[in-house]
Order: C-alpha cells, then structure tokens, then sequence
C-alpha cells in the first residue's frame, strides 16, 4: 500500500506509465463480486463461475486513473487470502493497462442507495466489462475527489 497511499505516489505512477496523458482524477475500486458471472445456480456453479471470473479478471482492485484521452488502472492483489484491507493489497506495476477513450463503449458510475459507495463500470468494445465498487471510506487522499469527478462526468 506505501506505493499508491499519497496523490503524488499515483501521479507518479501514472505518468511513468503512461507519460503523454493528462490525468485528472484517481481512485480505487474494489472487484465487484456481486454482479460478477459466477451466479450459476449451486455451490459448484457459483465456484465454477467464480474462477472463470477469476481467470479472465485476475485482480481484486484496480488503482484507476482517468485522463483526457483515455484511462489506466493497475491491478491490485491481495497478499492474504482471507482480507480486504487495504494494507494488504499490492500493486502489480508491470500489469497496467491503458485503454484508449475509443476503446471505451460506455462508462457509467451510481451511487449506492445508502452510505458514500459508488458503482463504476466500464465496458470496452472488445466486450471486456470491469464492474468496482468504490469504497467511500478508504482512507487514501485521492480518493473522494476522484469518486467525485467520476460521478460528475459519468453518473447516474
């Protein structure tokens, strides 16, 4: 977590991978398990669908950032099997991704009914499908005001 804890440790980050992009916002957003495929129908179908889910999204968080002309996330893995803590989570630098806005079919981001969490998905043309959920309580300095400008530009 040392990594990306502070918004100059993600500017950082960001702009070593991605040098020519101009970055506006960042956040952290958990996998979304609950909208995920792996709702079969029975234990072995929902573990079934769980690894495929696993396999073809081998993250449990995605540090984003949104920039001008597209967006980045590196992917985020827990080094303890049974925790969502943040402290826990490392970063996998050499695993980013930047995907171009044309790459993009839609963006959209909700607020929960309750509390400060929020949805984001992303959906990319090649059919890929991010889905986080935004924890409003984590405790990172970027956090809000990306969740915020994420909502500003794409929420519901």
């Amino acid at each position: 977590m040392e990594e990306f804890n502070t918004l100059e440790k993600v500017q950082t980050l960001f702009k070593a991978a991605v040098p020519n992009e101009e970055w506006y916002a960042f956040f952290l957003g958990h996998k979304d398990m609950s909208s995920s495929p792996a709702i079969y129908g029975g234990a072995v179908g929902g573990f079934v669908g769980g690894m495929m889910n696993a396999q073809e999204y081998p993250y449990d968080a995605l540090l984003v950032a949104l920039g001008k002309n597209g967006i980045a996330y590196f992917p985020l893995r827990k080094s303890k099997i049974f925790t969502a803590k943040l402290k826990d989570m490392n970063i996998e630098k050499d695993k980013y991704e930047y995907i171009p806005n044309e790459m993009i079919d839609k963006i959209t981001a909700k607020k929960f009914p309750l509390g400060k969490n929020k949805k984001f998905r992303m959906r990319l043309i090649n059919g890929k499908d991010h889905r986080l959920i935004i924890n409003g309580k984590e405790e990172l300095p970027y956090n809000d005001a990306g969740a915020t400008e994420l909502m500003n530009r794409f929420g519901k």
